[in-house]
C-alpha cells in the first residue's frame, strides 16, 4: 500500500521533485528557492463537516514553476500537517502556465484513516480559468499580495 507523500510523488511520474517538507510550526521563516519563481504561500484550515476543525490532516501540493510550465520537468513539492486548530500553511512557488491549462495548484488532503482527497486550487482572474475543461469556480483560492509573496488561502471540509 502506498503512503500518502509516496501516492502524492507517483502523480509526477517523469518529473523531478524539488522537496520542501514543512510540518506546521516547525520552520515559519523558510523561503522558497527564488530561482523556482515568484513565491506563494497556500494555507488555510481543516474543518469536519459539522464545522469542527480537524488536526493531524495531511496536506500536500504540487506546483510547476512558471520556468518549467511547458517541459513539465520539476515540480516543487510542500507537505504539511494540521495543527489542532486545523490550520496548515505552505510554501511553493506561483505555478506556470502549460497548453490547455490555466494556472493551478495539485493539492491532496488527508485526514487520519481516511480516503485521500485529491483536487487542484485554482487563481483568481486568471485569463485561462474560463477555458479550461477542469476548472471549477468553488475551487478559486482568495488571493493576496504580501510582502514579495502571493498567498492564497482556502478552506476545506471533509467528511468526518
Amino acid at each position: 500500500m502506498k503512503t500518502f507523500f509516496q501516492a502524492i510523488a507517483t502523480t509526477a511520474i517523469g518529473v523531478t521533485l524539488v522537496c520542501s517538507l514543512l510540518l506546521a510550526g516547525q520552520n515559519p521563516d523558510a523561503q522558497t528557492t527564488p530561482a523556482f519563481g515568484q513565491s506563494s504561500v497556500v494555507e488555510g484550515r481543516v474543518f469536519s463537516k459539522d464545522g469542527k476543525p480537524v488536526g493531524g490532516v495531511r496536506v500536500g501540493i504540487m506546483a510547476i514553476p512558471e520556468a518549467n510550465a511547458v517541459e513539465g520537468t520539476e515540480a516543487l513539492l510542500s507537505l504539511s500537517q494540521t495543527d489542532d486548530e486545523g490550520r496548515y500553511r505552505l510554501e511553493t512557488v506561483v505555478p506556470g502556465v502549460y497548453p490547455g491549462r490555466t494556472r493551478h495548484i495539485h493539492v491532496r488532503v488527508q485526514a487520519p484513516n481516511q480516503p485521500i482527497l485529491t483536487t487542484q486550487l485554482y487563481f483568481p482572474d486568471e485569463p485561462g480559468n474560463r477555458g479550461d475543461f477542469i476548472f471549477r469556480p468553488e475551487l478559486v483560492m482568495a488571493v493576496r499580495d504580501e510582502a514579495g509573496a502571493k498567498t492564497g488561502a482556502f478552506n476545506f471540509v471533509l467528511p468526518v
